[in-house]
């Protein structure tokens, strides 16, 4: 979705550039070092070089909860999370919005608002990320939350796009995401792609791959229950 989003905003002329950072790019970044400070240091230069690009861009933080991930008592790093408040604090001061006349390939139109300089956007795995979302919602100066899937047909839909389950089993398995969503009060689309693609994985060795993939779906959602349910009762402790 991240991608997506910054795809229609270069293509629609509102940013100039669009660099996206993953938790998995800041570790190698930082050369391996997944330390606290270097991860620190290597969001630094990560910004630093997006500042650099001429004209307005665009930096997308994916998985953000997952960047600054550490040590404290929500999972998260305090050293992290204020070095990524001071940036988007300093970039906020240096930003301005002013009519734009077009550009990137097409004209926008008449008074319509263009950011001069970078935008920062991220993204979170929803509840799935414990307490992170909650903690970072007071760094950012805008949240939006998207709604779950709910349905077993908005379930299988995905499950049909994603080609990872078998047909025969898609609706076997929508329905088991679906059953499990209502288990703890919705389920994002990331997180459900997870659970199959780690549900089709696990089930590769077997002969019947389409009765294994639900089985194997079945114990993966079990799981994740049991730990969405700890780290919620963490977060309630602290």
């Amino acid at each position: 979705l991240a991608a997506w989003g910054g795809l229609q905003a270069s293509q629609k002329g509102h940013v100039d550039f669009v660099r996206f950072l993953s938790a998995v790019d800041l570790l190698a970044a930082s050369g391996g070092d997944g330390s606290e400070g270097a991860r620190a240091a290597a969001l630094v230069d990560k910004f630093n070089e997006a500042k650099e690009l001429d004209g307005r861009s665009l930096l997308v933080l994916d998985d953000v909860d997952q960047m600054v991930a550490g040590d404290g008592p929500s999972g998260t790093s305090a050293l992290l999370l204020a070095t990524l408040r001071a940036l988007l604090r300093t970039q906020a001061g240096t930003n301005a919005k002013r009519p734009g006349t077009g550009g990137g390939g097409g004209a926008s139109s008449p008074g319509s608002l263009r950011l001069e300089g970078l935008l920062v956007v991220a993204t979170s795995s929803g509840s799935s990320a414990g307490c992170a979302p909650a903690l970072l919602g007071e760094v950012f100066g805008e949240r939006v939350s998207l709604p779950c899937l709910a349905t077993q047909e908005q379930f299988e839909g995905l499950l049909r796009a994603c080609s990872s389950i078998d047909e025969a089993s898609v609706a076997a398995c929508a329905g088991a995401l679906a059953a499990s969503s209502s288990n703890v009060e919705g389920m994002g689309v990331k997180t459900a792609l997870r659970l199959a693609e780690r549900a089709a994985a696990d089930a590769e060795d077997f002969e019947d791959g389409g009765r294994e993939q639900l089985e194997a779906l079945r114990a993966v959602l079990s799981d994740w229950e049991a730990d969405l349910k700890l780290s919620r009762e963490v977060c309630g402790v602290f």
